[in-house]
């Protein structure tokens, strides 16, 4: 009996791309702002980690864009 594959289970909500709802997504056109983002990569702890979600599903937006945010927010 050949085996059944798990059934795939949902995106956590920081996955689900909400965050620019009517708005096209273009390659290499950037969505909220006037450019485009960049991978990098960022180590955290698991605390700093587990709040960061969080916040992002208060925001209702990705780990990317609070962090985005914050950082914009800065003097």
């Amino acid at each position: 009996m050949p085996k059944q594959p798990e059934p795939k289970k949902d995106k956590p909500i920081t996955q689900r791309k909400g965050s620019h709802k009517g708005k096209a997504c273009r390659r290499g056109i950037g969505v909220n702002y006037d450019e485009v983002k960049k991978s990098i990569n960022l180590s955290l702890t698991p605390t700093t980690i587990a709040r960061l979600e969080d916040e992002a599903i208060s925001q209702q937006c990705s780990r990317s864009e609070v962090i985005e945010r914050w950082i914009r927010a800065l003097p």
